[in-house]
């Protein structure tokens, strides 16, 4: 039955596109219902004699497609969402991939985007973007699949101004220096080796032979010394073209999912998006500081455990929760603390405090990875030696504070609504629209989409107090491990170990199966 009406979505929305077209010059709209569809080049007699619905799993009504394009040639699909079973808003940016370009670039430009959401690094006004992203509840990710790539917005109230203002900020407000780029190759650099099973499946192994639970990442990369290659050796230029080349807003689809009108929307579409000509500026360096930690600095007694990694003077760091077992309270909780670090807010406060007010010059990022047997939560950076010590504490620090005092009551009960409601959404909703939407731009009648049942996980969400995550958290405190990878033991301890009372350093070889 699911799959059936997958496939009756899909053909529905591949006859929207092929039958909407649009004038260059103009804005030009049409709402189309699916009466009115007509398949590739087939007659009304070639057609079979009942019409396919737009219909979701629950039986929702039919979605109407709204198809405009803007005047710089952006293609924007708009479907009204005031009978779902929520209020909350879904906006994706959706690129279609170049085949003259590698893949690499692409990353590249999409750990480039987060960073300008997480540190501002724009035209606008400090913390401008994140703080739009607290309010809004929006949550910002990723997506890769088939033809496509970009960014989406999940925001839990209808501020379209802000939401728009922000997705509209990553395509016009683009600026690029060499440094910065180097920074972002750094960051896919760090994320591929400690989470792709094709690259250093370093970190995994470890906690395996210490007798963790562990799992592989299904984060594969094809011909892993390649794209290792061409990452190390994109040059800013060569990245610059690509986005003034493969990022012309023509080649962009905008998809909005929103209880909003569309009449209230076009008019913020056009102010938003219309400074949108695919035209990246080139910033000179910044000036980096070589803060480090002072040897008067005394940190706490440590224990490390290090993995050799391919020669470099980088050191990758992970810090995560890897609890031999999990209450279900407690695996509740880590999904809301993650998502308040994930989220935009301390996430974004710790980046900045560290990169800017201390000089840091390194990435941070986090992310839940969830099984079925374990949950973790894991933040992952790197640095130069002389800078680890220090980085490595403010790290722990903002965990730290973010553990036992950050989190009030107003905020857990906002994100467990905002978890809540994704868990409603994947069960069809939205994230799955936004598949197949992508999947009929790429020509691919196959979505591939899981429709989870997570009614269990929204239930036991509902059922978890303030008083039950605090407790949560006091023991998910006691279990931070740190990882790291590094090219040279003795210059890793020579660094590291002298800042703190006693450092022990469990140092492993490549040979870890």
């Amino acid at each position: 039955m699911i799959k059936s009406t997958v496939f009756k979505f899909i053909i529905i929305f591949l006859a929207l596109m092929l039958v909407t077209s649009c004038q260059s010059t103009a804005v030009y709209k049409k709402t189309l219902l699916p009466e009115e569809i007509i398949l590739n080049n087939q007659t009304q007699s070639d057609l079979p004699d009942e019409a396919p619905e737009i219909t979701a799993v629950n039986h929702y009504p039919k979605y109407p497609v709204t198809h405009i394009q803007l005047i710089n040639g952006t293609n924007v699909y708009y479907i009204q969402t005031h009978h779902l079973i929520n209020t909350s808003t879904l906006y994706a940016l959706a690129f279609k991939r170049d085949g003259q370009y590698p893949r690499v670039l692409n990353d590249l430009f999409l750990n480039w985007n987060a960073l300008l959401l997480e540190t501002s690094y724009s035209e606008a006004k400090p913390q401008r973007l994140s703080i739009l992203a607290e309010n809004t509840g929006a949550t910002l990710q990723n997506f890769s699949m088939n033809k496509f790539y970009g960014k989406y917005l999940l925001a839990l109230n209808e501020d379209s101004e802000a939401i728009l203002y922000l997705l509209g900020h990553l395509v016009t407000g683009l600026h690029f220096s060499s440094q910065e780029l180097e920074r972002v190759k750094l960051n896919l650099g760090v994320s591929k080796r400690v989470e792709s099973v094709s690259g250093h499946n370093l970190t995994w192994q470890l906690f395996k032979k210490l007798s963790l639970p562990a799992t592989a990442s299904n984060l594969t990369t094809p011909d892993p010394a390649l794209y290792r290659k061409q990452r190390q050796q994109a040059t800013l230029s060569q990245f610059m073209q690509f986005v003034n080349n493969s990022l012309q807003p023509e080649k962009a689809s905008l998809i909005i999912l929103s209880p909003t009108p569309f009449n209230k929307i076009q008019p913020l579409l056009e102010q938003y998006f219309s400074q949108w000509r695919g035209k990246a500026k080139h910033l000179p360096n910044k000036n980096s500081s070589t803060l480090e930690a002072k040897n008067s600095d005394n940190f706490n007694n440590e224990v490390f455990w290090a993995i050799k990694r391919d020669a470099s003077t980088q050191v990758d760091i992970r810090i995560g929760f890897w609890p031999q077992s999990l209450t279900n309270k407690e695996r509740q909780s880590l999904k809301i603390l993650s998502e308040l670090l994930a989220g935009g807010g301390l996430a974004s406060r710790m980046t900045h405090d560290l990169r800017e007010n201390k000089g840091l010059t390194y990435f941070i990022s986090s992310s839940i990875a969830r099984f079925s047997t374990l949950d973790s939560l894991q933040f992952v950076s790197s640095t130069e030696p002389h800078k680890l010590a220090a980085l490595l504490e403010g790290m722990k620090q903002h965990i730290q504070t973010a553990l036992h005092s950050s989190i009030t009551q107003t905020e857990f009960i906002a994100i467990k609504k905002r978890l809540i409601v994704k868990a409603q959404r994947n069960l069809l909703t939205d994230y799955q629209q936004l598949g197949q939407m992508l999947q009929l731009l790429a020509d691919n009648s196959s979505t591939g989409n899981k429709i989870q049942d997570l009614a269990v996980q929204s239930q036991l969400l509902e059922q978890l107090s303030y008083q039950d995550f605090q407790k949560a958290l006091t023991r998910l405190g006691s279990i931070p491990q740190v990882t790291l990878l590094a090219g040279d033991k003795k210059l890793l301890k020579h660094h590291l170990c002298k800042y703190y009372t006693k450092c022990k350093i469990h140092w492993f070889n490549n040979e870890l199966h």
